[in-house]
């Protein structure tokens, strides 16, 4: 979503780099559908085809669900339902050797502190099983 910000990342963008990688870091909330396209559209122009999809999306915002706000649930779905459908909708076309959803075991077991994040799993887990002509695969980590 911010690009490669943190240093960890930036020495990655240039190992791959300094090896003959191509690689962009754009700042886009997948999310936004508009941006989103745009981004895709622009690399299209200057990038080799996308040939698989690794979505980690990820927004913790723990709380009881007899606690939690709206924001607080509506941010860790948005970010789970709305990016990877996006992610789907923009890219199903395209001839994708891979798509990876990185979920939890909680959208399977539930989990009391993050709900929201468990519904936005389960979600993953079932939009996996719509893809149609591409192999996709749904990794349900366990709690880190």
């Amino acid at each position: 979503r911010s690009g490669a910000t943190f240093t960890a990342a930036k020495k990655l963008v240039s190992v791959l780099t300094s090896r003959g990688v191509k690689v962009i870091t754009p700042n886009c909330n997948i999310t936004n559908g508009s941006n989103l396209a745009i981004l895709l559209r622009d690399s299209e122009k200057n990038m080799p085809p996308i040939r698989g999809v690794i979505n980690c999306v990820m927004i913790l915002t723990n709380a009881a669900f007899t606690n939690m706000s709206f924001q607080q649930w509506s941010s860790a779905m948005e970010a789970k339902v709305n990016g990877s459908l996006n992610l789907h909708r923009f890219l199903q076309t395209k001839e994708l050797d891979f798509f990876v959803h990185l979920s939890s075991l909680a959208g399977i077991n539930g989990q009391m502190a993050s709900s929201n994040y468990a519904a936005g799993c389960a979600f993953q887990d079932a939009l996996a099983q719509l893809h149609h002509g591409v192999t996709v695969l749904d990794v349900d980590w366990m709690a880190v």
